[in-house]
């Protein structure tokens, strides 16, 4: 891999930022879409029928359904990911507590493909307008996905009574507390309250993990998920506080991820400058 390409593809005006906003994995290689319709596809001719049919039994009928659901989809996921051209995908694993809220920072539309895969026993807590996309609209209702409402026709608090709800029957969240898609290279963007609202009622522990894109010039986006840890809501006095300790560990994963990235590639690729700089590791 030449990191000191006169004449890179890509990469080269945003080398060294975190996560930066124009080079990041948006979509998936051309095989990979393939795998992703092919997956979508069986949901409309033929396991939707299979899955409503558990409904007829009753509401734990109905829960196991769901997660029979997002298992499938998850190995979809999985291989949509190995057989990507475009990027490689990297993780590690943690034992997950029985029920969490998996809190994750947002890069692109990429990462309900990437939490789908490492975590299929929590439900996704999305975006209204996901809910009217024609390869998520099936897929999001039968794995159980919860949607946010519109916070000005259903009072402000909605969004965080469905959480609390979920959490109280039993189930597990991912939430990208960010909100939406984050536009800032580098920087983890504030976080919203409902999460860490609904984690504290609930006493639901907060499993915090970090999505980093790396762009290499003429060659893959490397992409790490990675667990970093649990908070626990009665170590802390407030939700606030919860709240920003979770984005300040995902900050500085990402800060020491890209760090020890390019520590590694200048220790082992001789083409690349002995003066060449490290991201800064201060996570504000």
């Amino acid at each position: 891999m030449n990191l000191d390409s006169p004449h890179p593809a890509r990469g080269a005006s945003n080398l060294y930022a975190l996560n930066p906003i124009n080079e990041r994995c948006r979509r998936p290689g051309a095989f990979s879409s393939l795998i992703l319709f092919t997956w979508s596809m069986t949901y409309y001719f033929g396991l939707q029928l299979f899955f409503f049919s558990f409904w007829l039994f009753g509401k734990r009928s109905q829960q196991f359904s769901q997660l029979c659901s997002r298992y499938y989809s998850s190995i979809y996921c999985g291989l949509a990911l190995y057989f990507s051209s475009n990027l490689d995908f990297h993780k590690k694993t943690f034992r997950l507590p029985q029920r969490y809220i998996l809190v994750v920072n947002h890069l692109s539309a990429m990462d309900i493909i990437y939490t789908g895969f490492v975590s299929p026993r929590s439900l996704h807590f999305s975006k209204a307008e996901n809910r009217f996309l024609p390869l998520f609209m099936f897929q999001g209702f039968l794995n159980g996905y919860l949607f946010e409402k519109n916070s000005k026709l259903t009072g402000k608090n909605t969004n965080t009574k469905q959480m609390i709800k979920a959490l109280r029957a039993g189930y597990s969240l991912t939430i990208f507390a960010e909100g939406r898609i984050n536009r800032e290279n580098g920087e983890v963007a504030e976080f919203k309250n409902g999460a860490f609202i609904a984690a504290y009622k609930t006493h639901t522990p907060v499993v915090t993990a970090s999505i980093c894109d790396i762009p290499i010039p003429n060659g893959k986006n490397q992409v790490f998920f990675e667990y970093l840890g649990i908070l626990k809501p009665s170590d802390f006095e407030s939700a606030e506080e919860l709240k920003g300790a979770a984005r300040l560990s995902i900050q500085a994963a990402v800060a020491q991820r890209h760090h020890e990235f390019w520590f590694k590639q200048k220790s082992h690729a001789t083409s690349i400058p002995l003066e060449m700089p490290l991201p800064a590791m201060d996570p504000a």
